[in-house]
């Protein structure tokens, strides 16, 4: 369980909260339907095609002995990656990419008080504030996932966009609401749109945060973790696009709106905001955001220039745009942000 960043991607399941390195994350998105495989392991819920890849996708519950639940619109899939290999886990939420210092992680208490048929998945539990998160072995769990991994077949037609497989989904899914199926389904066809190789150098991995409405990137290499508003002190005569101070577990974090940056209608955060703790050059601030949707994978050829509607603003913010669900993100230049002069960010 090396991870010398230390970095790792927190979700809850069943009321309990886990992490895995964040370095084997590949990607996060919301639950599409699965297509479910004869004679796998029962966890084994089925596969999915993942742009033009048949990826295994596991049920956390099952794999823990437990019984499932019904799945729900707001579940979510961490897809996993080693040695090229991936494999996906249903979530109820990813929540926060967050350090966790080795200090504050004690192994389990389990090795040798329960007899198991494998080698056991949680390694470790980590004290984080009020919170006990479990640490899961990636290669462990990636184990579980089998050699279901395929190139996934190409449609006869070739033309038009792709289909998800005619064949019945997870019974887990068959409880539910017409609309819901029909979202599960129209999830499903959104992934198996394949765009060039990922596999390409130059591949990276951006977070997907919500600002007014709108959709953005930022890469990840410059994302320290993400987390909650909490203890925020307001500070007197300074540029609007600063929120104030936050006390981060112990250390002062300069909160930012990018809405009055980018030239955004203004606006206002609610209790269940989110903060992207970001650090370039030697510079640390939290960006406030509405929400952190998904970690996604872009590949060179996703992103275009921006359009020449773009706010001047943005022009000079942003590295351009790329396909995002049924619309488009504009991807950040947080290092070009954070040194720009209308920026009075303080670091830790």
């Amino acid at each position: 369980m090396e991870n010398e960043n230390n970095r790792f991607l927190v979700f809850s399941n069943s009321a309990s909260l886990f992490a895995v390195d964040a370095l084997r994350v590949r990607e996060t998105f919301s639950l599409p339907e699965i297509t479910p495989l004869e004679e796998t392991p029962p966890h084994v819920v089925g596969v999915i095609n993942l742009r033009g890849r048949i990826v295994p996708v596991m049920d956390l519950n099952l794999l823990f002995g437990r019984s499932s639940a019904k799945y729900s619109l707001s579940d979510c899939v961490i897809v996993l990656e080693l040695d090229g290999e991936r494999a996906g886990i249903i979530v109820n939420e990813a929540r926060d990419v967050m350090p966790i210092p080795a200090e504050d992680m004690d192994p389990t208490p389990l090795p040798g008080m329960v007899a198991l048929p494998h080698p056991p998945f949680v390694v470790g539990e980590a004290r984080v504030g009020e919170d006990i998160i479990m640490i899961l072995d990636h290669e462990r769990l990636m184990a579980q996932g089998g050699d279901f991994e395929r190139p996934a077949e190409e449609p006869e037609t070739g033309e038009g966009e792709s289909e998800p497989s005619s064949a019945p989904p997870h019974p887990l899914f068959s409880a539910l609401e017409p609309a819901e199926k029909a979202e599960f389904h129209r999830r499903a066809a959104l992934l198996m749109r394949k765009g060039d190789d990922e596999t390409l150098p130059g591949s990276w991995q951006v977070a997907v945060i919500d600002l007014g409405g709108e959709y953005f990137g930022i890469g990840l290499e410059s994302v320290r973790e993400f987390t909650r508003i909490t203890n925020l002190t307001p500070l007197p005569n300074c540029p609007e696009h600063i929120v104030g101070n936050m006390n981060l577990r112990g250390n002062i974090l300069t909160l930012i709106d990018f809405r009055a940056l980018l030239e955004m209608p203004p606006g206002r955060f609610e209790r269940s905001a989110g903060v992207v703790v970001v650090s370039m050059e030697g510079i640390t601030a939290g960006i406030a955001v509405d929400e952190i949707h998904d970690i996604a994978s872009l590949s060179p050829f996703d992103i275009s220039p921006l359009p020449a509607t773009a706010r001047h603003a943005v022009e000079s913010s942003a590295q351009g745009t790329a396909p995002y669900g049924d619309g488009a993100m504009t991807i950040l230049d947080i290092g070009e942000i954070l040194r720009s002069e209308g920026l009075n960010a303080g670091g830790e």
